[in-house]
């Protein structure tokens, strides 16, 4: 492998890094934060900081080019939270560009938005883009990632999401023009359905995949889950789920992927692996070799 051509991407998702310490969920009684709140006093007992900052550690070791985050950094988009994930992302970017889109927790409610799209604006849209619109789209070595938002806010009993028809068209253009790089598209929800509960899914995946499969993007990450999933959308389009960077349990254990894309003669190569991290220590649990070669994937 020649080394100048690669480009390293860690994918990290859902780390859940509220504290709330202090936030009174009867201060939110009646509405869709009350029930937040509550449910995060069982959550954070294996929602760890601490985890979370062992994760990290890790993936300095690492030496990525980017970092790509899909979504649900807080519990209940309060503007203390979004600030201190804010401060996560900043030391984040100490080790490499960063790249987030937002998760269903992120635009928990309209204020969320607001808040969400100001703190974190410089890894929303890392081009420079500051018109608060998706998709982003970013070039890092031979790597186009495109960035899209499924996030939006939602009843107290929803965590749907939906990519809206402008990023869709816009996604379809970018697609089109950015052939010739290996494309890696970004999103919280996961693209197609049947991979989570109906009422947690993405309401219009057929559209997505449609889109996808028109514009052969070569792979899709996603959060939300909570788990290490691999699947393909088609023959040619790949797609992995990464676990939350911050769970604590050996169950679906804290996790990042490591994907290393180099361009072979004529064809893409990208070796994906996945690290977990438990009680401090990181353990590489799986590796596998994925060719674009023509227009199939083998």
């Amino acid at each position: 492998m020649n080394t100048k051509e690669r480009t390293r991407i860690v994918h990290l998702s859902d780390p859940h890094l509220s504290s709330l310490d202090g936030v009174m969920a009867r201060r939110f009684l009646g509405g869709k934060r009350f029930l937040g709140a509550l449910s995060w006093r069982r959550r954070s007992q294996h929602h760890l900081r601490a985890t979370l900052d062992c994760l990290t550690n890790h993936v300095e070791k690492k030496e990525p080019d980017v970092i790509v985050v899909t979504g649900d950094l807080v519990q209940i988009g309060l503007a203390s939270e979004i600030d201190q994930a804010a401060q996560w992302l900043d030391s984040l970017s100490k080790i490499a560009k960063v790249v987030l889109v937002p998760g269903n927790h992120d635009f928990y409610q309209a204020d969320s938005v607001a808040s969400a799209c100001q703190s974190w604006a410089q890894y929303l849209w890392p081009d420079g883009n500051k018109r608060n619109t998706f998709p982003s789209v970013i070039r890092v070595g031979n790597t186009t990632i495109i960035g899209l938002s499924s996030a939006q806010p939602e009843p107290f009993w929803s965590a749907r999401g939906m990519v809206d028809e402008g990023q869709l068209n816009e996604l379809e253009k970018i697609l089109q023009d950015s052939t010739g790089s290996m494309r890696c598209v970004l999103i919280h929800h996961p693209p197609i359905e049947g991979r989570c509960a109906g009422r947690k899914a993405l309401r219009n995946s057929k559209a997505l995949q449609g889109v996808l499969d028109r514009g052969r993007a070569e792979f899709v990450l996603h959060g939300h889950v909570h788990r290490n999933t691999e699947y393909c959308i088609n023959d040619y389009t790949k797609v992995f789920s990464t676990a939350s960077a911050s769970n604590a349990l050996r169950h679906a254990s804290s996790s990042f992927r490591i994907f290393d894309v180099v361009r072979d003669q004529s064809d893409w190569r990208m070796v994906s692996t996945l690290e977990v991290v438990h009680d401090s220590r990181c353990g590489e649990i799986m590796t596998s070799e994925i060719v674009w070669k023509d227009t199939a994937l083998r």
